[in-house]
């Protein structure tokens, strides 16, 4: 049995080296760094709606070792729903893993919290595993980012002064669009509030760019969109429809893709389908008609804190890396989203 504790830059060395041991993965940004002095501090009396940082906590073994390493975040707006956006393993360190992933849902749950998320890449059978066989989280649905892989015709209706920049006003009826857009055996677990859009009163102090807009008709807001960067290179674009306007999508993406060109030549141009959306599969015909291929395919997992845990079933690979990170240039940044 392992002893769980919280991670802090005490500990970097002997994080360092798992990571070395399992992965290339470099140091730990100054970012990680940042957020171990926070879990130096004594923020566990804390109400999770005050809590607003990510967190980290370790598997430690009787020689000091670390075996596993997670990292969870809350999701901006929502403090009821947390994201598990880093898990490292060691080798055989399974165990390990689904006591540190148990004691973490455990924990926050007690606090308050009542949905917990994982995003992985489909092909890490690993994680897989891990989460829904040992664990007790379900496979909920995917999320595909869509790469636009050759120039296309940016002709459309729309023009740049229907993209209304986004207020905090709006958020409440972009919640609407969002929750309407998702299909019902889903929202359950996945429909957002209005405080999951809200914009930070510091984002000019963040490092990534986002860019929202809505665009109206007489009756209200009928689209969100939004335009998101890690490093002004590699741009993801973001948009949610209403039902009846669900064949304006390629109208509504081409000015946006027109946005970001005029920003520079010189970029990559994603764009997010959630499967989980109604409209989902519309789109996706539109996006492979129009010269975007799928480049990335991420299964979402969920666990409501009051299902059920499914019974124990061993893993059989030696080690597992789950890492918001991934080794593609779509999503490297330099510090921990998602909506």
């Amino acid at each position: 049995m392992a002893k769980i504790i919280k991670y802090n830059i005490k500990y970097l060395n002997k994080v360092k080296k798992l990571l070395s041991d399992i992965t290339e993965e470099k140091m730990l940004s100054c970012n990680e760094i940042f957020h171990g002095v926070i879990n130096l501090l004594p923020i566990d009396i804390l109400p999770l709606r005050l809590r607003y940082y990510s967190e980290s906590y370790m598997a430690v073994n009787e020689k000091k070792e670390v075996k596993a390493l997670l990292t969870i975040s809350p999701v901006k707006g929502n403090f009821r729903k947390w994201f598990i956006k880093r898990l490292f393993l060691s080798q055989n360190s399974y165990e390990e893993g689904k006591q540190l992933i148990d004691y973490v849902v455990s924990k926050f749950g007690a606090a308050g919290a009542d949905t917990f998320c994982v995003l992985a890449d489909e092909t890490d059978e690993n994680s897989a595993a891990l989460f829904s066989k040992m664990c007790g989280f379900r496979l909920c649905s995917r999320e595909v980012l869509w790469k636009l892989t050759e120039p296309i015709d940016l002709y459309s209706p729309l023009e740049k002064n229907d993209f209304v920049l986004f207020k905090n006003s709006d958020a409440k009826d972009v919640a609407e669009l969002f929750n309407n857009s998702v299909f019902p055996h889903f929202k359950y677990s996945l429909e957002c509030e209005k405080g999951e859009f809200y914009e930070s009163f510091f984002k000019g102090l963040s490092q990534n760019l986002s860019y929202k807009f809505v665009i109206k008709d007489e009756n209200g807001i009928f689209a969100y969109t939004e335009l998101l960067s890690y490093d002004n290179k590699n741009w993801i674009i973001d948009i949610i429809i209403s039902r009846q306007y669900e064949d304006s999508y390629l109208n509504i993406l081409k000015p946006l893709i027109g946005m970001l060109r005029n920003r520079s030549r010189n970029i990559n141009i994603y764009v997010k389908n959630r499967n989980y959306m109604s409209s989902s599969k519309l789109y996706e015909d539109i996006l492979s008609s129009n010269n975007f291929t799928k480049f990335e395919i991420k299964m979402l997992f969920v666990k409501d804190f009051y299902k059920p845990v499914k019974e124990n079933e061993a893993a059989v690979n030696p080690a597992i890396i789950l890492n918001e990170l991934p080794g593609n240039p779509a999503f490297t940044k330099i510090h921990s989203l998602q909506k």
